[in-house]
């Protein structure tokens, strides 16, 4: 039967407990500080590194470039409306498989419904599409007094969206980032723990199709035995570099690569757009 000497006893073995407890946190506190500043001097140490500040130097130039890349895919869309109509005609040509078929419909304008008689009006953007993607079943079936031109478009379009799209730089060799982790000790899954992701190949990958500049420039590293792979924000290399502490002299070469490559890309997209645009004059002015 409990008693008040009981109650004495527990309450002493309680007070022991929070005086320990108390002393572990303190522990804990001490080391987490110790930790911050070792962390807190890495970090200063590697922001003074060249390669630190070359990538972010190279950063800031390739996500200005980047975030102001002209949309010439959507100029290229917008050049279509003088084909039109791109037939007199309207026609249906069957796509796929009987059991997934479609149905691409060459009239006024140019798109893919689920049935024959469908009606859609499809954007400019939805056009140039359809067209870089089935210009072998459309080409055939538009008017005669188009047809060699508006080849010639969609193959400048085809070399046009493959500028557009792709790996920049590429990379292979060992890789590896890093990465420390702790929970509050009063948690309830209580963990410390220092790992590390070891990759092969590291590619630069461009996606001018996209408006967000975050989906537009990314960063790959794969690891191609296991075949995994994770895509990184180019940010990152910023904002968290211990994490990226051993690839800063790798991906400033990248860097300096890719922001060369998208200069070029640049002026190769708009010579392309130029010619385009040639092909077109002659429907341009015919409407004036």
């Amino acid at each position: 039967m409990a008693s008040l000497e009981n109650l004495r006893e527990a309450v002493k073995k309680l007070e022991e407990a929070v005086k320990e407890l108390e002393e572990k946190k303190r522990v804990w506190e001490k080391a987490i500080e110790e930790y911050e500043d070792v962390k807190g001097k890495l970090v200063e140490r590697i922001l003074k590194t060249e390669s630190f500040k070359k990538c972010t130097k190279l950063r800031e130039k390739i996500e200005f470039l980047v975030s102001n890349f002209p949309r010439y895919d959507e100029e290229a869309a917008k050049l279509l409306s003088y084909f039109k109509p791109f037939s007199h005609k309207r026609k249906i040509i069957p796509l796929g498989s009987p059991a997934q078929r479609l149905y691409l419909v060459v009239g006024n304008t140019i798109y893919i419904a689920p049935k024959p008689k469908a009606r859609k009006y499809p954007s400019e953007e939805e056009i140039f599409q359809t067209l870089i993607e089935h210009a072998n079943s459309i080409i055939p079936n538009v008017r005669k007094d188009i047809r060699e031109e508006l080849a010639d478009f969609c193959r400048l379009g085809k070399e046009l969206v493959a500028e557009l799209k792709g790996e920049l730089v590429t990379r292979e060799g060992k890789l590896r980032i890093l990465s420390f982790e702790y929970s509050d000790p009063w948690d309830k899954f209580w963990f410390v723990q220092l790992s590390e992701q070891r990759y092969n190949k590291a590619t630069i990958y461009i996606d001018f199709t996209t408006a967000v500049w975050a989906h537009r420039f990314n960063l790959r590293l794969i690891n191609t035995n296991i075949g995994s792979e994770v895509s990184v924000d180019i940010d990152d290399i910023q904002y968290n570099p211990i994490c990226y502490c051993e690839l800063h002299d790798t991906l400033a070469e990248m860097l300096e690569e890719a922001y060369e490559k998208l200069q070029a890309k640049k002026e190769r997209c708009e010579a392309i757009l130029k010619e385009m645009k040639k092909i077109v004059a002659p429907f341009v002015l015919s409407e004036l």
